[in-house]
């Protein structure tokens, strides 16, 4: 372990602030805690990058999904309803955190860079009259971490005053990609990319129709 020296030497008596108290053990804990620099090898101890391990300066959390859905097709040629592996959007204005696009990991408390993928298609129910209908709630996506929605990240907030098909992102099929960088504290770090269907333009929802998620991907990349 290097020789560490406290930035601030309190005097006997003397009343410590606990931000004085924090800058001057926040290096040892740091370096007990994994995070080493030039000061704790010695010359040439890391000959090759192949000493290293794979994540020694990045972070790459991870999580997808692979939907087949271009084998089957409906009489107009749209991909068919319900395939493997799809995210069934419900039809409520809350937001719904997309299966097999969250990841968890313990982070350092750094700046992470969030890189969410997806395509998703819409649909009706077999008895529904009015083909298309769903386009009038459309979709809104986002990224949530540790709870808390990222609202510089989501897409599909249209304002109903100038829009038609009122605040939803209103394409019958579509690829969305989505990013944030977002500063985290140490600790335990809960990433999703979450989505949801707003009412449609007279502020009514219906369970005739719905979107699907098919290929998705959630990428999280951390700074060491």
């Amino acid at each position: 372990m290097a020789q560490r020296f406290p930035k601030h030497n309190p005097k006997n008596g003397e009343v410590m602030d606990v931000e004085v108290y924090n800058e001057s053990i926040r290096p040892t804990v740091e370096e007990l805690g994994g995070r080493l620099n030039e000061n704790n090898w010695k010359t040439g101890a890391v000959s090759s990058i192949e000493d290293c391990s794979a994540d020694y300066v990045l972070r790459v959390a991870q999580d997808s999904k692979a939907v087949n859905w271009s084998n089957s097709f409906d009489a107009v040629g749209q991909p068919s309803a319900n395939p493997t592996g799809a995210f069934k959007v419900s039809p409520v204005m809350e937001w719904q955190s997309v299966h097999d696009m969250d990841v968890s990991f313990t982070s350092r408390g750094l700046l992470l860079w969030i890189m969410a993928s997806l395509q998703y298609d819409g649909a009706e129910a077999a008895t529904s009259a009015d083909y298309y209908s769903y386009l009038e709630f459309g979709l809104q996506f986002g990224i949530r971490v540790n709870g808390l929605v990222v609202e510089e990240s989501i897409v599909g907030g249209l304002e109903r005053s100038n829009d038609v098909k009122g605040e939803g992102y209103g394409c019958d099929i579509a690829p969305v990609v989505i990013d944030a960088l977002v500063p985290v504290p140490p600790g335990v770090v809960t990433v999703e990319t979450v989505v949801r269907m707003p009412k449609n333009t007279d502020f009514k929802t219906s369970a005739d129709y719905y979107f699907e998620i098919f290929n998705r991907e959630l990428i999280v990349i951390e700074a060491h």
